[in-house]
């Protein structure tokens, strides 16, 4: 199993962010003290695009530090996540009734064109080869 880290890119008002590995407590909340200095320098007016096809998921006690860090994020407007692919170790549909917070509009694609329609559809501004690229790069 690979050592848990993550690569996070802005992208206008959207955050590229590529996790992999396992994740443990540490690399969990190495990553929400990352993703809350953008919140506090954009007040969350950013949406999330999360590369999963090289994460191999963390501990439930990972998970819960990001979940955790999900819901203070919506309270301060954060109201857009697309997940791109699986995670290596689980093949998982994201569904709004039962993963999703609430408040928190989560898409699982492949689709670009679905990230393309939905950050028109939301008010995000991204560069579309920006994130063709981020999604090319190894």
């Amino acid at each position: 199993m690979r050592k848990g880290s993550f690569h996070i890119e802005e992208n206008k008002q959207l955050l590229m962010i590529r996790p992999s590995g396992a994740w443990s407590e540490q690399v969990a909340t190495r990553y929400v003290e990352k993703i809350d200095e953008y919140l506090s320098r954009w007040q969350a007016n950013f949406a999330g695009f999360v590369d999963l096809r090289q994460w191999q998921l963390g501990t439930p006690q990972a998970l819960k530090i990001i979940a955790d860090n999900d819901l203070k994020a919506i309270t301060q407007g954060y109201k857009l996540e697309f997940h791109y692919g699986n995670p290596q170790a689980l093949s998982m549909q994201i569904s709004r009734e039962h993963i999703s917070p609430e408040g928190l509009n989560v898409f699982q694609t492949t689709d670009l064109t679905l990230v393309q329609q939905k950050c028109s559809e939301f008010g995000f501004d991204y560069e579309p080869q920006a994130l063709a690229d981020f999604l090319n790069a190894d």
